[in-house]
């Protein structure tokens, strides 16, 4: 494995150079040296209206028995967990689905006055039929970070950051839950152009912050045994860019709605498509 400093060193320059240059590169590019680029089909010779959109995933069989499912994240969780049942029902799937996402969470913040651990508890309490959890946050830092006790986007963060993860990968599992972690999709590249880089609110920072968690997520499988759904490549280009549109299905998607940040119905529909693959994996093992 390879020790964290040096993972952020690696990788940290890297997702700079994308920041500056392209400012939503995905999170494979982002860190080659640390992770497995998504595997893409090539984009045909035509030419479409639009950006092309990755491939559908290959969804396994559906497991014969119920499944409960606990949802933890951000607003993209939540629009995700709009069309996650439906969709889940589509491919055969017997669950219950239960949406605990929070708008506007980070992972090292406080959820409805609860720190992550604790929120878990919370909702395993009230639904003690859950068996999986998904989560998701992409990489929103506002209590904790603004109050200067924590540098937005500094190794300290990251480590913060993926230690809360592990900690909470691991009550999960105390639980005997199973896990997904959603890998975050690409951020606008320019939703705040105007902002001071130094600001950790500007996008130039969001952009470099996600793009950096996600390229961590990707490593998740290997770091912390976990089973990942692919949301930056649901929702991003064949080459990994972020879009507001793409062309699948021989037609024009819109995927995020008119704020670049959060998802359409189609788009929904993608990253739920996407977590329905993980599950269909995690079930099948």
């Amino acid at each position: 494995m390879i020790p964290h400093q040096q993972r952020f060193r690696t990788i940290v320059v890297l997702a700079a150079v994308l920041v500056a240059t392209a400012g939503c590169q995905s999170a494979s590019q982002a860190s080659r040296s640390a992770t497995t680029p998504p595997t893409t089909t090539a984009p045909p010779t035509t030419t479409a209206p639009v950006a092309l959109g990755n491939p559908w995933p290959q969804i396994g069989t559906a497991p014969a028995e119920h499944h409960a499912i606990l949802l933890m994240g951000d607003s993209l969780m939540g629009g995700t967990a709009l069309t996650l049942p439906p969709v889940l029902a589509a491919h055969g799937f017997d669950t219950t689905v239960y949406d605990a996402h929070v708008n506007g969470s980070g992972l090292l913040d406080p959820m409805n006055g609860y720190f992550a651990r604790d929120y878990l508890a919370l909702q395993l309490q009230a639904h003690p039929d859950v068996d999986t959890v998904i989560f998701e946050w992409a990489g929103v830092c506002d209590d904790v970070c603004s109050a200067d006790a924590l540098a937005y986007g500094s190794p300290d963060f990251f480590a913060a950051w993926q230690a809360a993860a592990s900690e909470l990968i691991h009550d999960a599992r105390l639980h005997g839950l199973k896990v997904v972690w959603a890998i975050s999709p690409p951020p606008p590249p320019d939703l705040n152009r105007d902002a001071p880089v130094e600001d950790w609110s500007s996008q130039a920072m969001r952009v470099f912050v996600t793009t950096l968690a996600a390229a961590y997520e990707r490593n998740y499988p290997a770091d912390f045994g976990v089973t990942t759904a692919d949301w930056w490549q649901a929702l991003s280009d064949t080459s990994g860019h972020w879009q507001k549109t793409l062309w699948y299905d021989n037609a024009t998607h819109a995927v995020r709605a008119g704020d670049r940040v959060h998802l359409t119905e189609d788009g929904s529909t993608r990253t739920s498509t996407w977590t329905t693959a993980a599950l269909a994996t995690l079930y099948g093992r």
